[in-house]
């Protein structure tokens, strides 16, 4: 059971989370014109929420026109509440201040007490506790039950994963009504290999599926999905498009992006790597068939490590698509060289949405390999 010990990072956005240690990129100079919408004035939007290895947990975040205004969350697998204070950056991430907790771990007023996160209205939320050691929430927007309908999604891995055994990719079908609702899951390897589907039956109540095995999902009406599977972690992903879409548009010049990176090792892993590490990032589009992104040297105020020579810089190509929204793709970084991924892509809410997951190679283990994990969205 996880605890929000440390300050927290927040995404609030109609995809989910990212964090990235890269390099080898271009310039960083093209800026997209596009905008997320704005949120209606004073408005409460609550989410159901997942975090490895088996923790719900509920959001919920009231903001003005202005980007500011209140939050409260509540863990349902501890019972540890949290409630305070939104201000929006100028890097458009949200900066929370918690005000009133009943966690031990968190002091009031204290390090500890703040958190960041990245909107886009009514879709979906990710939570990053700060410290390193702490696993990400990603959560949906909670509204209406969804129809029949397909979902690409990636794993939210617990810290155990192993590439040889543990799915990191797959689809979902969800069928029936709300009162009866079945959910069949098609889990792959990362190398493309498939493993047994799950078929999960249960209902559904303001967009969360409560199943069977202990799992419950959350599905946006926009097309966001949030799985939670108890003590085996969690997935997000996002519809399926009804045919394949190709990456012209997605690689546009002048895309903006922004998300995390998450990575996680195994405890006391090789070179004394962090149990766990989510970075916040910038990513785009600059015209040459690539997506660039690297992390923030200052966070608060928005300044951007540089593309190319800075220390966290990397490119991703699209190789090809596999299935509708389901790409085969390269990432290229100074810390782990090149890297395959699989990438689930969509546009939700006219925004693209970037899902990606892989595995590097920890240390000068070939044999040790631990997961990585993209998630952007489309600013």
């Amino acid at each position: 059971m996880k605890t929000m010990g440390s300050c927290l990072l927040v995404t609030v956005v109609t995809a989910l989370l990212l964090t990235i240690s890269i390099t080898s990129c271009t310039s960083n100079s093209a800026k997209s014109s596009t905008s997320s919408p704005t949120p209606p004035t004073n408005a409460a939007i609550s989410y159901f929420g997942t975090q490895s290895p088996g923790d719900s947990w509920s959001w919920t975040i009231t903001k003005n026109s202005a980007g500011s205004g209140t939050f409260s969350a509540v863990n349902n697998t501890s019972g540890k509440t949290y409630s305070g204070n939104v201000v929006t950056l100028s890097n458009k991430f949200l900066e929370l201040t918690i005000t009133t907790t009943t966690d031990s771990n968190v002091t009031v007023g204290g390090a500890s007490a703040t958190a960041y996160a990245l909107e886009f209205p009514n879709t979906a939320v990710i939570v990053k506790p700060a410290g390193f050691n702490d696993l990400p929430v990603i959560g949906a927007a909670q509204g209406t039950c969804p129809s029949p309908a397909n979902y690409n999604w990636i794993k939210v891995p617990t810290g155990s994963w192993d590439v040889t055994t543990d799915p990191a990719f797959g689809t979902a079908v969800t069928s029936g009504s709300a009162s009866s609702l079945t959910l069949a899951v098609a889990p792959y390897l990362l190398g493309g290999s498939a493993l047994s589907a799950v078929t999960y039956t249960g209902s559904c109540s303001q967009g969360l599926i409560t199943a069977s095995a202990n799992a419950k999902f959350g599905l946006t009406p926009s097309g966001v999905f949030i799985g939670d599977q108890g003590t085996d972690g969690g997935v997000v992903g996002m519809l399926q498009p009804a045919a394949k879409i190709g990456s012209t548009a997605i690689l546009q010049q002048g895309r903006e992006f922004r998300g995390f990176v998450f990575m996680t090792h195994p405890p006391n892993g090789p070179n004394n790597l962090p149990v766990d590490k989510t970075q916040a990032i910038w990513s785009r589009t600059l015209g040459d068939n690539l997506i660039t992104a690297a992390e923030y040297t200052t966070f608060d105020t928005g300044v951007e490590d540089t593309c190319p020579g800075g220390d966290s810089c990397a490119t991703l190509s699209l190789d090809s698509e596999v299935a509708p929204g389901e790409f085969a793709g390269t990432m290229i970084d100074s810390h782990a060289g090149s890297h395959p991924f699989s990438l689930m892509i969509n546009q939700i809410n006219g925004k693209y949405m970037i899902f990606g997951f892989s595995r590097e190679q920890a240390g000068l283990d070939p044999t040790a390999l631990f997961p990585y994990i993209f998630l952007v969205m489309e600013q």
